[in-house]
Order: C-alpha cells, then sequence, then structure tokens
C-alpha cells in the first residue's frame, strides 16, 4: 500500500501519467484510476480485495461433492475389476496359445 501512496502522489504532483503509474504498479491505466477512486472514497480500506475471506458463488454445493465423490469411488472400482478380468482373459489365451505351440 505504501507503493501505492508514493506513485499516486508522483502522479498528483505531475511527475507520471496514468499509464505510466499504472505500469509501476503493475497493472493498467484503468485499473490505476480505479484504485485511486477507492482510494479517495475509503483510504487504504478501499483498496483491499472485497473478496478475501467469502465463499465463491460458484462453489459446489456439499452434497455434490459427497457425490462424485461415491460417483468416482465406483467407476475406479469398476476399472480395477474390468482390468482384472482382462488381465485372466489375456493370461488364459497366452496359455491356451503355449498349449498349442507344444
Amino acid at each position: 500500500m505504501h507503493k501505492f501512496r508514493d506513485v499516486l502522489s508522483r502522479w498528483e504532483a505531475g511527475e507520471l501519467s496514468m499509464m505510466e503509474a499504472g505500469e509501476l504498479l503493475g497493472m493498467s491505466e484503468r485499473q490505476f484510476r480505479r484504485y485511486r477512486d477507492r482510494y479517495e472514497e475509503a483510504g487504504l480500506e478501499g483498496l483491499v480485495d472485497g473478496r478475501l475471506g467469502k465463499r465463491s458463488a460458484k462453489r459446489v454445493p456439499e452434497r455434490h461433492l459427497n457425490e462424485e465423490t461415491a460417483l468416482r469411488s465406483n467407476k475406479e472400482t469398476d476399472q480395477k475389476a474390468a482390468g482384472a478380468r482382462c488381465s485372466r482373459l489375456l493370461l488364459a489365451q497366452l496359455s491356451q496359445l503355449g498349449r498349442k505351440s507344444e
């Protein structure tokens, strides 16, 4: 926040353009203007990300997570069983081929 205040004071003194101020802060000119406006309205508290500590609106409900976990577990179990069946079939076919060549 200290860097922002330094750059803002340099911009206010006419030492920097908005584009240069934004570049020094690693943001666009438009974002620098937004930060400046929020700083003027609410001080340093206006620059704090308001999303911190809040749950995402896109968060998946807990019951869906439990269903997904159960489905994945069943799918993995089914895949392992199918893999074991394929292995047994392959071994049986190989052993039959070995008997035919004798």
